[in-house]
């Protein structure tokens, strides 16, 4: 009877080992196990609604979508014609791991929201949930201002995660009217939402001489600091802060020019080297 009860004791684990096992496969390379996982995620998740349409494949091998929507109280997100993969075994801590990820289009969409109430607390996913985007890229993107402009660029890229009070890129890079853009920072949960992050810009405009400048942010969307250098063309410092971004933004701060030179835009070198003192201000018409 010991014997018996023994061997009962040792096949009850290795059967439910098994079971597991048998379900991460067919979960992981079955069509029909994708459409168990896109059900699965195909609903709200406390303030985030999630839309998946025209789910194919099977997560080891790949997935592709034909839209997914992403609803939130502050933004709407939309990212077209995608493939990429989706880790199984982190679902069940409830963590999305997307190794790879690459969409055709994505569109952010700032949204006014309902005016803030006092029991209601800023976060950007459910508790302990998160995502982890190790490697996400878009042909072209959008994004259009809570006034409605519209901004459109090519070439996104980005690495990073998202917790229930923060998003933290840890590498992106798009380009935007020939700017190429490299940046890193975090976007936090709060009232109104708070920004940091270093940015680094150049650009070579037709017919004029190339363009660096690297800048670092920090503070929210109602008041957000900013302290840049430009290398090129010329050599200058500006410290100033951005007001009132989601809506008529408005910028000023003051400028150390160290080195202008007209001869730069083929201006001649008579003026030389030209050193300034500026105080400097302006908005989103100029």
């Amino acid at each position: 009877m010991k014997l018996r009860h023994l061997i009962h004791l040792v096949w009850v684990p290795v059967l439910l080992v098994a079971l597991t096992l048998a379900a991460l496969y067919y979960l992981a390379n079955t069509e029909s196990g994708l459409a168990v996982v896109a059900s699965a995620l195909n609903r709200r998740f406390g303030t985030v609604q999630i839309q998946l349409r025209g789910v194919s494949g099977t997560l080891a091998h790949g997935v592709h979508v034909e839209l997914l929507v992403i609803e939130h109280r502050r933004v709407h997100i939309e990212v077209e014609d995608a493939e990429g993969r989706l880790a199984i075994l982190p679902l069940a801590w409830r963590t999305i791991r997307v190794p790879q990820l690459h969409a055709a289009r994505i569109l952010i969409r700032m949204l006014p929201g309902a005016p803030d109430t006092g029991n209601w607390t800023p976060q950007f996913l459910p508790p302990l949930m998160r995502i982890d985007a190790a490697d996400a890229d878009a042909q072209r993107w959008q994004f259009i201002t809570i006034n409605g402009d519209e901004y459109d660029g090519t070439s996104l890229s980005a690495a990073g995660m998202v917790y229930p009070q923060s998003v933290r890129v840890y590498a992106g890079t798009l380009t935007y009217n020939g700017v190429h853009a490299r940046l890193s920072g975090q976007v936090r949960a709060s009232r109104p939402i708070g920004l940091a992050g270093t940015l680094h810009f150049d650009a070579q405009p037709p017919g004029q001489p190339a363009w660096t400048v690297n800048a670092r942010i920090d503070g929210n969307t109602a008041l957000l600091g900013l302290d840049a250098d430009i290398t090129e063309p010329f050599a200058a410092d500006f410290h100033g802060d951005i007001r009132d971004l989601t809506s008529h933004w408005r910028w000023r701060g003051q400028s150390q020019v160290r080195r202008f030179e007209p001869a730069a835009w083929n201006a001649g070198d008579k003026l030389g080297v030209i050193t300034a003192s500026l105080a400097l201000e302006g908005d989103r018409s100029g």
